[in-house]
C-alpha cells in the first residue's frame, strides 16, 4: 500500500502541472464561458487543462474535468445561491476520456474553485467528489481519494473559504485523516522560524495557511445552517445533468432540476461554439 507521503507528492505534482497531461488532444481556446440562461441568470462553465476531445463534441457532454456554475432553485432562499457541477466523469457513455479518473476529479475540482474566485464567492462547500458511484471506476481506496480531493483544492490557493462536507462516517474519517496527515506534514517541513512567525500572525488573529481557512463538517451538503456556504459542489457527471448518489441529492433539494439541466446543456453548446 503507497503512504501518505508518496500520494502527496503525485497528486501535487499533478496539481502543480495543472493543465494536465493525458487528458485530451487538442485544446480549447476559449476555456470560461459565462452565458444568461433562459431566466436571464449567470451560468459558467470552466475547462481549464481539460484539453479537448472528438468524443467529448460528438456526444455533447463538457470536457472532463471541467466545472459549470448553474443556479440553486429552491435553496437559494436558504442561502446556497448556487451549485457547481463538477464534471470528472461519465457512467452513461462510452468512449475515450469519458470514463471516470483521477485527474477528472482533480481539474473539476480546480475548475470548481477557479469559478468561485472568477465570480466573488467566498466560502465553497466541496463533498468527496467521485466518492460515491465512482469510486469503484477511480479504482483507489476512499482514504487516498479524500487526500486526493483535499491536496488539490489546496495546491489552488485559493483566497476563500473551504468547507469539506462528509455525509457517512466513513467519509468523515478519510477526510479527517487526510487534513490530519497534510498538517502534520506541514509543520514537519517547516522551519522555526516559519512556524514563529505563523504563530504570531495567528495570535493577531491573520489566517496563515490553507488549515486555517479549511473546514470539515458532517452532514448533508444541501443544509446552508451546516456549511453557511454560498456556493456547493455538485458531484456531477459529463452531461451536466443529476444522476444518483449525491447529484441526485441536490437535484432533488433544488426542486428544479429539469431546468438546471437544460442550463447544463446550454452551457455545453456554447463552450464548443466559442471554440
Amino acid at each position: 500500500m503507497k503512504s501518505f507521503k508518496s500520494i502527496a507528492l503525485k497528486t501535487l505534482g499533478v496539481c502543480l502541472m495543472f493543465p494536465l497531461i493525458g487528458q485530451a488532444s487538442g485544446t480549447l481556446k476559449n476555456d470560461y464561458l459565462s452565458i444568461k440562461d433562459s431566466r436571464g441568470e449567470k451560468a459558467v462553465i470552466s475547462s481549464h487543462g481539460t484539453g479537448l476531445n472528438q468524443v467529448w463534441i460528438d456526444q455533447s457532454v463538457a470536457p472532463r474535468g471541467s466545472a459549470a456554475l448553474t443556479s440553486s432553485g429552491d435553496l437559494a432562499p436558504t442561502g446556497i445561491k448556487y451549485v457547481i457541477h463538477a464534471a470528472s466523469g461519465s457512467m452513461g457513455q462510452s468512449g475515450e476520456g469519458m470514463e471516470p479518473s483521477i485527474e477528472g476529479v482533480q481539474l473539476s475540482i480546480a475548475n470548481s474553485i477557479r469559478i468561485a474566485q472568477q465570480e466573488g464567492i467566498k466560502r465553497l462547500a466541496i463533498p468527496l467528489i467521485g466518492g460515491g458511484i465512482f469510486l469503484n471506476s477511480l479504482g483507489i481506496s476512499k482514504e487516498r481519494l479524500a487526500y486526493t480531493v483535499i491536496e488539490t483544492a489546496r495546491a489552488q490557493k485559493a483566497n476563500l473559504e473551504l468547507i469539506f462536507v462528509a455525509y457517512s462516517e466513513d467519509d468523515t474519517a478519510a477526510m479527517q485523516t487526510a487534513l490530519d496527515t497534510m498538517e502534520q506534514r506541514q509543520k514537519e517541513d517547516m522551519g522555526w522560524l516559519t512556524r514563529l512567525w505563523n504563530s504570531l500572525k495567528s495570535f493577531f488573529g491573520a489566517k496563515t495557511d490553507f488549515f486555517e481557512h479549511a473546514e470539515l463538517v458532517r452532514g448533508s451538503i444541501t443544509d446552508y445552517n451546516l456549511h453557511k456556504a454560498e456556493a456547493i459542489v455538485n458531484a456531477a457527471n459529463m452531461e451536466l445533468t443529476f444522476g444518483g448518489g449525491l447529484s441526485g441529492v441536490i437535484g432533488r433539494a433544488t426542486n428544479d432540476s429539469e431546468h438546471i439541466d437544460q442550463v447544463g446543456q446550454e452551457l455545453i453548446k456554447a463552450l464548443y461554439q466559442a471554440q
